[in-house]
């Protein structure tokens, strides 16, 4: 003969859903409401799954407003959201960095004529277009 369903009061889901939106694992609430782990995941994992939302809600939270303190967290974060990434360095082969020089030159002028530009070193002739 089965035993009888252990019935999961209101009072029981309001304290599900509490716990597992402060971040405790389902063993740890089954722990705290009296329930068999197992009998809680399947009759109250709706509750378990909006608790869990609620903390990472309030999380997402947290770190976005720790972003606008710490620039750490605001790299990590557009790492996570933004798809931005490290640029590794290259090295050598005797393991030191190699520093990559970009150099973006604009013109505005409408001449033909070369022109120096120092910032660029005595050698460079730069054309305007």
């Amino acid at each position: 003969m089965p035993r009888p369903k252990k019935h999961i009061d209101e009072d029981t889901l309001k304290q599900i859903k509490i716990l597992a939106s402060l971040g405790l694992s389902n063993e740890d609430i089954a722990t705290v409401t009296g329930l068999a782990r197992r009998t809680m995941e399947r009759r109250a994992g709706v509750v378990l799954a909006e608790g869990r939302a609620q903390m990472r809600a309030r999380l997402h939270r947290i770190q976005w407003d720790l972003a606008a303190k710490s620039p750490t967290m605001a790299i990590w974060l557009g790492k996570q959201y933004l798809g931005q990434r490290d640029v590794p360095l290259s090295t050598d082969q005797q393991g030191a960095v190699i520093e990559y020089v970009h150099r973006v030159i604009t013109t505005t002028a409408t001449t033909d004529t070369p022109s120096r530009n120092p910032a660029l070193g005595a050698s460079a002739d730069v054309r305007t277009e």
